[in-house]
């Protein structure tokens, strides 16, 4: 009981005013809110339960500030439980997602996957990203989130890289099949996806491949062109980590 004194008045913080500082915070960031919801095991545990109900509620998602702070406080304890919620959310449609996320989509969401992401469902960020049903921006930064997991130690470099190669060749294969009424820019998209955590995390041996998928018009040149590629694969592994510290 000692860490509930954080000048909130009265010295207790209870829930119904964690709730209301993380719908919509006046002004700043909700310290005392956060701190009570983190370390207290009452609310932290009411905070997961809260983040699981709201994951199914889009509408409510949109004008309430909650999920962004509980997916942070819980990413930050490494909180398995949240990753489900967390995928639920990924995949909304889009124009929810953009309601419910806006820029921490791109921000901090792919962080907080990764950090509640355990080697037993791995696999279903895999299942996600393959998905051609999801928006194509959560598509993009999940395969970031797998990035990240290989950067914290979680998993080894090695299998992920194979599954990268393969989705690439597997999406160069079905590009190729398709007319042209049909819309590709997602799985275009994709691909930069792939050739970036392919540079983060290959070496020179995958300088060839990257070429071929850029010879065949498959990454896009305003994102980074071939030459960028090539410069990061040539850079010391250790080197190119640094920029996620």
């Amino acid at each position: 009981g000692e860490f509930w004194s954080w000048g909130v008045v009265g010295g207790v913080m209870n829930w119904e005013d964690i709730l209301a500082a993380f719908k919509k915070p006046l002004c700043g960031y909700p310290v005392a809110a956060a701190r009570a919801a983190a370390y207290n095991p009452e609310n932290y545990e009411r905070m997961i339960v809260e983040l699981e109900r709201l994951s199914t509620q889009a509408d409510e998602m949109a004008t309430n500030m909650f999920h962004l702070h509980a997916m942070n406080l819980l990413a930050e304890a490494r909180e398995p439980r949240a990753f489900a919620p967390l995928m639920r959310i990924a995949a909304l449609p889009s124009e929810q997602l953009e309601a419910a996320l806006g820029d921490h989509l791109t921000e901090s969401f792919k962080n907080c996957v990764a950090a509640t992401c355990t080697d037993q469902r791995e696999h279903l960020i895999r299942a996600f990203v393959e998905n051609r049903e999801h928006d194509e921006w959560a598509r993009y930064i999940l395969v970031e989130s797998l990035v990240l997991r290989v950067i914290a130690g979680d998993t080894p470099a090695g299998p992920l890289l194979e599954w990268l190669f393969s989705l690439g060749e597997k999406i160069r294969q079905w590009l190729q099949e398709q007319p042209v009424t049909v819309d590709t820019s997602n799985e275009e998209l994709l691909m930069d996806a792939l050739a970036g955590a392919i540079s983060d995390l290959g070496t020179i041996e995958h300088i060839p491949l990257l070429q071929s998928w850029s010879d065949a018009g498959l990454l896009d040149p305003k994102i980074a062109g071939i030459g960028w590629y090539i410069k990061e694969l040539k850079r010391p592994l250790a080197e190119r980590r640094e920029r996620f510290f």
